[in-house]
């Protein structure tokens, strides 16, 4: 478990420390539109091994990566998700990615990480000096915004195009300080 992310609503999930192996899986399994819309980051199609490289020199950078695991009640446990922080231009201003695998069929963990993430991510933030949490979506993503919005993020904007797709980015922020 990430320090400080420990509510009751982290009940069936947990959160670990970038490992390849588990990222390599939810990479290879990621939802369509997840990585339609990371291809479009990446400026590039979407490869699984070249996304970890990616997201491992991020990391090396200062950013900050984890598996998100749901953990079935008879036991064991399976990766579904990667989510990270990347700090940006400013201080106190940090970039959110969260990629999973299909958000339809990983419907209910998703749903439980957003409510844990709701109550536990401003405490975290702040006890880190963290007053401002950016991300980003696909405007043609069916589920990104929404889930965006189950975590607490407020929509700010739209954003010009990823390059070859007419669709604006959405911009949304998650200001700590500020209750939702």
């Amino acid at each position: 478990m990430i320090d400080g992310l420990t509510s009751p609503a982290w009940r069936g999930l947990s959160l670990a420390a970038l490992e390849p192996g588990p990222a390599l899986a939810v990479l290879a399994d990621l939802d369509r539109h997840d990585r339609t819309e990371a291809g479009f980051a990446l400026g590039s199609r979407f490869e699984p091994g070249e996304a970890l490289r990616q997201i491992l020199r991020q990391e090396a950078a200062g950013a900050l990566f984890f598996t998100v695991w749901s953990h079935a009640p008879a036991g064991g446990a399976m990766p579904f998700a990667i989510g990270g922080f990347s700090p940006v231009y400013m201080p106190g201003c940090v970039a959110g990615a969260l990629l999973a695998r299909d958000h339809r069929r990983w419907r209910r963990p998703l749903a439980r990480l957003a409510l844990a993430l709701r109550v536990d991510l401003p405490g975290w933030a702040r006890a880190r000096g963290v007053d401002r949490i950016e991300a980003r979506c696909w405007s043609s993503h069916p589920t990104a915004p929404g889930l965006l919005g189950a975590i607490g993020f407020a929509r700010e904007a739209a954003v010009p195009r990823f390059v070859n797709d007419p669709a604006p980015l959405q911009q949304f922020a998650l200001l700590p300080g500020i209750p939702f």
